[in-house]
């Protein structure tokens, strides 16, 4: 289910190098933004990877070794998306109000994806068992 979503986001963050509007960025900018794509490509990677994995390694099977692998790679994953997605955020903030809220609002958003994909989750397990 998050595949197609990071699939989106990283044909968005491709098409918007080519828009006239991306030379009007300073460079920190266009490198910032640059940044932002390889995180998102590798949060693609890492999602890809268990489905590589299965097809090669353990087509006919699901092992154990497999789900732990998958949900590690998951987790990575969700985090280099996280981090692409808060550069992306801070660069379109500053290029709207150019002052600190951008850079504020992309560490809030951080923060709450930390607590969504990591920390809630990570409580409620220990919780349960």
């Amino acid at each position: 289910m998050v595949l197609p979503g990071i699939q989106a986001i990283f044909g968005f963050q491709l098409i918007a190098v080519f828009n006239n509007g991306f030379k009007l960025l300073s460079a920190s900018y266009q490198q910032f933004h640059f940044v932002a794509v390889i995180m998102i490509a590798i949060a693609v990677c890492l999602i890809m990877t268990p489905a590589a994995w299965h097809r090669h390694l353990e087509e006919d099977v699901m092992t154990k070794k497999f789900l732990r692998l998958s949900s590690r790679l998951i987790k990575y994953a969700m985090f280099f998306l996280s981090v692409g997605m808060c550069i992306d955020i801070f660069i379109i903030g500053e290029v709207i109000f150019n002052n600190r809220l951008p850079a504020i609002a992309a560490m809030i958003l951080f923060i709450i994806f930390m607590f969504g994909w990591f920390i809630f989750p990570s409580i409620q397990k220990k919780k349960n068992g």
